[in-house]
């Protein structure tokens, strides 16, 4: 009985772990930096009240904590929590880090979502919106977008169905892109010469 337990609590662990990394929302700023270089990804850093900002619970009760963001956050960007708690205790040196960051950035209420590159360069600006994780997933997405096309709105959809009836809408083909983002080096290849640039 003892074997089983252990058993299936281990392969419980094994499986969960990944996802679950996955899924968190980092709180050291250079971890978030080597993971958004590595990856590819720009940063989502969440300035927050976590305790006490009503705005900030709102979000992350109405969107943060859905199924639909974390997909969307798993494919799109590395999550970054900085807090300013008013209740719960916080080791000094994340106090001090979430201190600098706001200074530099001259955040000014909460929530303000920024999303930035592995450089600390701003790549947008977001915060608490009505409509849930479909509508805030869109305008983070498209803000993105236009930063990575250089100001052209060359948003890669992820939703099959939206994809088509957008196509049918405009009257435009889909382009579909199957790829291995963060693995398949011709596909990197493909980004970086083709899809990457203003022209296409």
């Amino acid at each position: 009985m003892n074997k089983i337990t252990s058993i299936s609590t281990l392969a419980a662990l094994a499986l969960c772990s990944p996802a679950f990394a996955q899924d968190e929302w980092l709180t050291d700023y250079e971890e978030a930096v080597a993971i958004s270089k590595k990856e590819n990804k720009p940063i989502l850093a969440d300035f927050t009240g976590s305790d006490w900002c009503g705005w900030c619970i709102k979000l992350k009760e109405e969107v943060f904590s859905t199924d639909e963001f974390k997909k969307w956050a798993k494919d799109n960007v590395v999550l970054l929590e900085l807090d300013f708690p008013r209740k719960k205790e916080q080791p000094d040196e994340l106090k001090r880090q979430n201190a600098e960051l706001r200074d530099k950035y001259e955040i000014k209420g909460y929530p303000t979502i920024l999303f930035l590159d592995h450089e600390g360069k701003k790549l947008g600006k977001s915060g608490y919106m009505k409509g849930g994780p479909a509508a805030w997933t869109a305008d983070a997405s498209k803000q993105l977008g236009l930063q990575a096309g250089g100001g052209e709105d060359d948003l890669w959809i992820t939703d099959y169905e939206e994809a088509l009836k957008l196509a049918k809408k405009e009257r435009k083909l889909v382009l579909v892109d199957f790829t291995g983002s963060d693995w398949c080096g011709w596909c990197i290849k493909l980004k970086d010469e083709v899809f990457s640039k203003e022209e296409f």
